[in-house]
């Protein structure tokens, strides 16, 4: 498979994280790490962050027990990203997730080449602003998730029985006169 340089970028961070996680013991994993709970819980985090770029947005990875299997699985959901070949601002955005919970678990900053503090903080606002989601009443015939697709765009889509059943793409501005609707699709 060819990948292309973010593509390889990225995989090679993954690699380089995952081969650092699982010689940790489990004390290391069971340490705190706010505002995700335990080193395990923001490894899972990071998990399910590769799972959504790769697309799979309904996707609910399972937690694994024992906490050693989050390296695993964090290389997992990594290959499985990668092999969706995700576009550059993907790519960009699961690196910068990355590089900052890579921050916050090993207490390394990101070499300049890969954005340095620049991309901890990318990072993070990344973080703190995807995956919103609303998943309906129980028993609703689907769910409406919200995700940040960074600068300015929006993406909402509805899932019934675990398929796209539409979405929309939009860019907000700051007044109701700015929000521009970019794609609408209804699935079959």
């Amino acid at each position: 498979m060819h990948l292309s340089e973010p593509q390889a970028l990225l995989a090679k961070e993954i690699g380089s994280l995952v081969q650092r996680l699982r010689l940790w013991t489990p004390a290391r994993w069971a340490a705190t790490a706010d505002p995700w709970g335990t080193r395990a819980d923001l490894g899972r985090h990071l998990a399910q962050v590769f799972v959504h770029g790769a697309g799979e947005v309904t996707l609910a990875l399972p937690v694994l027990h024992p906490d050693l299997l989050v390296a695993d699985q964090l290389a997992v959901a990594g290959d499985d990203l990668v092999r969706m070949q995700p576009s550059e601002q993907v790519c960009a955005q699961v690196l910068d997730h990355l590089l900052a919970h890579r921050f916050d678990l090993l207490g390394e900053e990101p070499p300049t080449s890969l954005g340095g503090p620049h991309a901890v903080r990318g990072g993070r606002h990344w973080s703190g602003r995807s995956a919103l989601r609303n998943p309906g009443p129980r028993g609703s015939p689907g769910a409406t998730r919200l995700k940040d697709l960074a600068n300015g765009f929006l993406e909402v889509r509805h899932v019934v029985e675990g398929k796209l059943a539409g979405f929309v793409r939009v860019t907000i501005g700051h007044s109701p006169e700015q929000v521009h609707v970019l794609g609408d699709v209804t699935a079959d």
